[in-house]
């Protein structure tokens, strides 16, 4: 210091001020010894030629600091408006990210559904051909519906060469065996389910009876009431299977489910999978019966 302001003899005193460059400017110096009155009397005077430079340096360096200070507010203004545009448009940009997450989600789940929606219809068609093929099979299975022949009473003559015989077993049956006469006590029968012995003729002559030709023929009338209480009926041959019954069933379409029996009421029978190899004859359905459907 005392090189730069070229100090030659000490005690030194110098009143220096800051310059605008940076550096210091030299106001006043003494050297050699100095008693207090002249020292402070030195001071006083660099104060008064003074006063004007430090009075404007002052005013400079408030100028300075209210600049800086107002550098630094708009600094930190901008910062954090800039902060804020930016937070801003992070918060837009991941608003639309999740909007195009969501909006791929939601099409996403559109086509699974559609194609969710279509597998079934298309499942369901499938089915539903299906279905009516298989209907459509049992239908044609059942082949034509016999005909329900004339209600009329005739005489059978046991000398026609035709031998009939009631069935023991099951004591009204009556079986035409063989093309021979054959009485069983003294009664005459009526044959395969075609003709039925319906009483005597009354008259004198022991080999001539009066029957019915066919109440119904070999055919038997079976109605099948539904749950929905819609009534089908149909004729069938008195030697078709309990199958039958069920494949006409099935044939119809009137039943949404796999389940089901065929039940009679009066006596109460329900004709299971184990009967289904029975003639309706053999099952008791003929020459007529009614039956119910019932749900599994």
């Amino acid at each position: 210091m005392s090189n730069s302001l070229k100090a030659s003899r000490f005690p030194f005193c110098a009143v220096v001020m800051a310059a605008t460059n940076q550096g210091m400017a030299l106001l006043q110096q003494a050297e050699g010894p100095k008693s207090p009155e002249e020292l402070l009397t030195l001071l006083q005077k660099v104060l008064e030629e003074s006063a004007p430079v430090l009075v404007s340096a002052r005013i400079e360096a408030e100028e300075r600091r209210n600049n800086r200070r107002l550098r630094e507010e708009q600094d930190a203004a901008y910062r954090a408006a800039l902060e804020a545009d930016q937070a801003r448009e992070r918060q837009r940009i991941e608003e639309q990210e999740r909007l195009e997450r969501e909006a791929a989600e939601a099409e996403r789940k559109r086509k699974e559904e559609e194609e969710a929606r279509e597998r079934a219809a298309r499942e369901a068609a499938e089915r539903e051909a299906a279905l009516a093929k298989i209907r459509e099979e049992k239908a044609l299975s059942l082949g034509a519906e016999p005909e329900k022949g004339p209600d009329v009473t005739q005489q059978l003559n046991m000398n026609d060469g035709l031998a009939w015989r009631l069935d023991v077993e099951k004591g009204e049956d009556w079986v035409c065996v063989e093309r021979n006469q054959e009485v069983v006590g003294n009664k005459c029968c009526v044959s395969l389910g075609v003709k039925e012995l319906v009483g005597w003729s009354g008259r004198t002559n022991p080999d001539v009876y009066e029957f019915s030709n066919n109440l119904g023929g070999a055919s038997s009338q079976i109605l099948v009431r539904f749950p929905s209480g819609e009534r089908k009926g149909r004729r069938f041959h008195c030697t078709a299977t309990l199958r039958s019954l069920y494949d006409y069933v099935d044939s119809l379409g009137s039943l949404e489910v796999d389940g089901y029996s065929l039940v009679s009421n009066f006596p109460r029978t329900v004709y299971g999978q184990e009967m289904l190899s029975l003639s309706l004859k053999e099952a008791g359905l003929h020459p007529q019966a009614s039956l119910f459907v019932e749900l599994k």
